[in-house]
């Protein structure tokens, strides 16, 4: 079999900003009380055959725009 090029990742999120009113394992949040949805945090990959870690991260305004893009680059080379 082929050496194949396998992309090991983990993304890390922030959490949802919402109001509600108490928080319990009862508590059902819609999402029309979702004031900020989520947002990617970091992406660190790496490739199966290396030992480089690779980090990308948002920016200073908390934006996961640029970062997600870069990602979908080093996604497009894996198999």
């Amino acid at each position: 079999m082929a050496n194949r090029n396998r992309l090991f990742f983990d993304i890390e999120t922030s959490p949802c900003l919402g109001w509600f009113w108490r928080p319990s394992h009862q508590t059902s949040v819609g999402y029309h009380q979702i004031l900020e949805q989520a947002k990617i945090i970091c992406i660190c990959y790496k490739w199966e055959h290396s030992d480089k870690i690779y980090s990308l991260k948002w920016d200073s305004k908390q934006d996961d725009k640029d970062m997600v893009k870069k990602f979908i680059q080093v996604m497009g080379k894996a198999d």
